[in-house]
Order: structure tokens, then sequence, then C-alpha cells
């Protein structure tokens, strides 16, 4: 009995096609999603969505215009608060970074993000200074066999990228394996500054909030006749000053 895929009700071969929670899609209709992942957990309301996204996504990320290029690996629209992992990837918004990690041979040697400092690493010279922490309490092979750092995004549809760095052995000593490190370096370093700058909005958004609550109780306190209309006025300047 034939297959038909539940997005365009075209013929699901059952080489090409993919299980979905309800039904199966085609390859094509696959390709159109763009989701490299297991889509077992996705409805067919949830597909349909995502082609929502991409359309309406397509004008921003064509626009993309990236102020940041670091080797063929990663790039930064400053302007537009998004980024990307290549030319012609999905682009993200800098508000979607949760945190990122930098592996190397299986162990996590470098993790930063929103709400934390970059730890670990022995990041040294070029645009990354960070040195010590965990990587310093560990004896570094002289041989480095898979390097890649993990991005992992606040989402609905994609949880985590990754920026494959090393994917064969490469020796510390050698040039390639400077350059690669020269990339990786500079890559942890713009994540760093844009999580800085993405917590340093929070905090300002917290206290704006928080000035605005100290204000209206003073009105509360004004309004049940506790304080003066020049009590207040003189409490209202003096917090919306600090």
């Amino acid at each position: 009995m034939a297959t038909y895929c539940a997005i365009c009700n075209k013929k699901a071969g059952i080489l090409g096609r993919k299980q979905i929670r309800d039904g199966y899609i085609c390859t094509d209709c696959f390709y159109k999603c763009k989701l490299d992942m297991d889509m077992s957990c996705f409805s067919v309301n949830d597909i349909k969505d995502r082609y929502r996204y991409i359309e309406e996504n397509r004008e921003p990320f064509k626009n993309f215009i990236p102020t940041i290029k670091i080797a063929r690996l990663f790039e930064v629209d400053e302007n537009s608060k998004l980024f990307r992992t290549r030319k012609g990837a999905e682009c993200f918004k800098f508000s979607d970074i949760v945190n990122f990690e930098l592996y190397e041979d299986g162990d996590a040697v470098i993790k930063g993000g929103m709400g934390k400092a970059v730890t670990g690493g022995l990041l040294l010279g070029g645009v990354g200074a960070i040195v010590g922490g965990v990587t310093g309490k560990r004896k570094q092979k002289s041989v480095v066999s898979n390097m890649y750092i993990r991005i992992s995004l606040n989402h609905r549809w994609v949880k985590n990228i990754r920026i494959n760095l090393i994917q064969t052995q490469l020796k510390r000593s050698g040039f390639l394996y400077k350059e690669v490190k020269k990339s990786c370096d500079n890559i942890i370093s713009v994540l760093e500054t844009i999580t800085n700058k993405q917590r340093g909005e929070e905090v300002a958004v917290t206290g704006t909030v928080s000035v605005a609550d100290e204000i209206l109780k003073f009105k509360e306190l004004l309004d049940m006749g506790a304080i003066t209309q020049d009590e207040f006025d003189k409490k209202k300047k003096q917090l919306l000053e600090q």
C-alpha cells in the first residue's frame, strides 16, 4: 500500500521519507524544512508552522550583511543582531543564544553564555585573552583529533548548532592547528561580546522596572494620604535620577 506525504499528498518513497508524529513526509518536504534532526516529534501543523517561519524570515535573512567574518565558519550582522555559521546558513538572533562551549576531544574546555562569564580555556593572543580555568588544570595532549564549538539556543526549531573546527588529527605545534585555534579564539571572543551585551540589556530593563515599581509604591502612599504631593515629587525625581 502506497504511503503519501502528509504535507503535499505526493507519494513518499520508502527510502527518502521521514516519519513525523502523525504520518510521513516526502524527501522534498523534508529538505524544505531545513532541519537536520529527528522529525518524529513534529506534527503536520508543526511542519506547516516551520514553512511559515522560513517564509516570514526570508527577507531579513536575505538582507543579512555580515560586519564580522571569521574564516568560513562564523558571520555576524551587528546592525541586525543576527549571526550564522556560514554563508547561506539559517540566521539566528543574538537573543537566541543561551550558552556556548568549546569541546576538544570530547571535553568541554570553555563554557560561556547568558548569566555567566567565560570559564576555562587557554586563549592566548588574538581577539580572545582568556587564561587558566578548566583547560589550565588538564594535561594537554600534543595531538588534537576533534574540536568544535556548540552554541545552545532558545529557539523553537533549533536547540543547538555546531561549528566543526577540527575533524582529523593535528599537532598542536603545527601551522594548521594554530590557524584553526586563532579562528576558534575569535569566535569565542565574539560570542562572549554578544552575550555580555545581551546580559547588559537585560540588567538595564530590570533596573527600569524596579524604579517604576518604587514610584508606584510612593504613588499609592500619596493616594492614601500618607505622604504629601511635594514629598512624592521629590522622591520620584530622586528615583529617576539614579
